[in-house]
Parts: C-alpha cells; structure tokens; sequence
C-alpha cells in the first residue's frame, strides 16, 4: 500500500434511488480488512422525498426539472460532505409503465452524473443479491430488511421515521451487501 492509498477514505455510501422518494446511507469502515459490520458505524441514514410542485407550475417537464434537482442536490450534499470512496446501489426496477421508467432513469443518471465527476466507483446489486447477501428467504419483506439493518447496527438510533424509512433501510443494506461481496477489497 502506498502514501496516497493509506489516505483514502473508508467512507461508503449507500443509494435507494428514486425520483420521488430516495435514501442514502453513509457508513464508516475504520479497518477495511475486517468485515464484521461491528467494527463499522453509520454516520448517517436518511430518506428524502421531493416537494410536489405548486398547482401553478402546469408544465410537467418543469415540475420533473425540479424534481430532478432537488435529487441531485440531496446526493450531492453526500458526496461533498462525506466524500465516499464507492458508491453501492439497488439496481433498477422498472416500473410498469414508460413515464416512470424514464423519471427513475433520470434519477439515476444524476447520481452516475455526480459519481463520474467525483469519481467515485458504483456498485450495483439487485434486491436477490441484497437479501441472499443478508441471508434472507427471497421473499424477505421490507420489514426483515430493517430488522436485519437495525442488528448489525444497535448503536445507531437516528433512524428516519414515518413510511419513508425504508429507502435508508434499503441504502444501508446494499452497503452491506458490498461489504459481503467477494470482490470488493479490491477498491477499498
């Protein structure tokens, strides 16, 4: 290991992206060779939920304008606080229908925008991968993910509250999956 590696940041961050409701997770890994998740800590997990615009703004490209902004912002503001070294990410899903589809896409081409210009690696795991990661049955519900989230981290309490909660519980298991992943002492 030289100079420049040994300051690198053991931060990493966590995304459950979307375009109306997201949540992100940062989580400090003090020994990055150890991966028993004791030895980590959340620094913090939150939810966000853009603003529905005013009934003035009639045209929808400028209310998904909008939108895609204040996502861009919220992620933003992780990125530049906390300066990750990777960032993990729920794949995709892909709604039923096309609109949706191409607002979560616009979602998600923020964030690989921001990733790309601080570069910073992203990591994708499908929801199989998160539960089979966090030994879950496929079937597990959001309900075992937080569960399983709030077991290998009792010590943070700061936990978003209300039906928003589950996109930090999402952020923080797909850190965790990364932290499972065979592959990934390679850019830590």
């Amino acid at each position: 290991m030289n100079g420049n590696d040994a300051k690198k940041s053991n931060i990493l961050m966590g995304v459950d992206a979307g375009l109306a409701k997201t949540g992100v997770a940062i989580v400090a890994v003090p020994d990055p060779w150890n991966k028993d998740l004791k030895e980590g800590r959340i620094i913090t997990a939150q939810s966000f939920v853009t603003r529905r615009e005013d009934t003035k703004v009639r045209r929808s490209d400028e209310m998904l304008k909008n939108r895609i902004r204040q996502v861009a912002g919220f992620y933003l503001k992780f990125i530049e606080t906390y300066k990750p070294r990777i960032i993990s990410l729920e794949s995709m899903s892909y709604p039923r229908n096309a609109a949706s589809s191409a607002m979560l896409g616009m979602a998600w081409s923020s964030l690989y925008t921001l990733a790309f210009m601080h570069n910073i690696p992203v990591f994708i795991y499908s929801p199989r991968e998160v539960r089979d990661s966090l030994v879950l049955p496929r079937n597990a519900s959001k309900k075992d993910i937080e569960f399983t989230v709030r077991e290998a981290f009792t010590d943070y309490k700061d936990w978003p509250k209300g039906n928003v909660r589950e996109h930090a519980f999402d952020a923080t298991a797909v850190i965790m999956t990364f932290l499972n992943d065979e592959n990934w002492c390679r850019f830590i």
